[in-house]
């Protein structure tokens, strides 16, 4: 996943891990049900997001999701 956004100039990154997944913070309680069993942050990608993207790069990142989506299919 992460080579197919890289060939099209899209920087990507990890999605951000399980909070028990750290040593330091496994004795932090977390709320029940607020865990999804759906979300494997190792299936995860961030793509850029922030208040400087305009509407081209938008939609130049929509394209490339819906790209990568249907190479799935």
């Amino acid at each position: 996943m992460f080579a197919f956004f890289e060939k099209r100039y899209i920087e990507t990154r990890p999605f951000f891990y399980d909070i028990h997944r750290h040593k330091h913070l496994q004795s932090i309680p977390v709320p029940e049900g607020t865990r999804s069993p759906l979300l494997n942050p190792d299936e995860l990608v961030m793509i850029p997001s922030y208040p400087t993207l305009e509407m081209p790069q938008v939609a130049y990142l929509s394209r490339m999701v819906n790209e990568y989506a249907q190479s799935l299919m």
